[in-house]
């Protein structure tokens, strides 16, 4: 009897560990993104926002930034009221899909890539093992005496622009 108690007591443990998890915004993510079935986005399931693959537990550095970007315009937008579901945002209403857009620009994981750059090589933003190749920043040109010049448009203005 004993042991069935402390059987099921393990069990309602795990059980409650992984509450936290939700796949629905596994969903939401491919829904925004549109991850090929085969890709490493796609199969990576709940390690898109937590450290462990089932998922509950603790968030990895994409999760916990789209958690606070989602608390955040959950806040702002609740006054607003936006639409619960808008086909041209993937059927996401219109704070779950600004939170996914607001963390694009950063480095989650600090790999030095941002995570629009890896969603876009199909690599996880939130584990910094999965590394995404940099764009190659132009080299500056060496002046006469041995400077180096910026490139082209200066620090300041695009390349091109007077």
């Amino acid at each position: 009897m004993g042991r069935l108690v402390l059987g099921l007591a393990v069990l309602l443990a795990l059980w409650a560990a992984g509450a936290g998890a939700r796949p629905e915004y596994v969903t939401q993510f491919r829904r925004v993104y549109r991850p090929d079935r085969r890709s490493e986005l796609y199969k990576a399931s709940c390690m898109l926002c937590h450290e462990s693959k089932r998922g509950g537990g603790k968030l990895n550095p994409y999760g916990e930034d789209l958690r606070k970007a989602s608390r955040r315009l959950t806040r702002e937008y609740k006054s607003k009221k936006p639409p619960k579901w808008d086909p041209e945002r993937g059927g996401l209403g219109l704070y779950q899909y600004a939170a996914y857009r607001a963390v694009e620009k950063l480095d989650s994981d600090g790999d030095k890539g941002e995570n629009w750059l890896e969603i876009k090589q199909d690599k996880l933003p939130g584990q910094n093992w999965s590394v995404p190749k940099l764009p190659k920043k132009p080299k500056a040109e060496a002046t006469e005496k041995g400077e180096e010049k910026p490139p082209e448009g200066g620090a300041d203005k695009p390349a091109g622009t007077q």
